[in-house]
């Protein structure tokens, strides 16, 4: 499994240093990391997408 832009698609094969110096030069890529980031810290937007964890089941008790 390689690194690719998730915003331009450039491939980047095993080179993650490379992958991860053009995220910040990437203007799409930046916007996408953003946006990504602001979900990850925003309960109503994680609701809204469907990713909201409904609470932890580790150290619950079943039966």
């Amino acid at each position: 499994m390689g690194f690719r832009c998730p915003a331009c698609s450039t491939d980047f094969g095993n080179a993650r240093d490379t992958f991860k110096e053009h995220l910040k030069s990437c203007e799409s890529g930046r916007a996408l990391v953003s946006v990504v980031l602001n979900i990850s810290e925003d309960e109503a937007a994680k609701k809204a997408l469907g990713v909201a964890t409904q609470g932890s089941a580790r150290g619950t008790q079943h039966g």
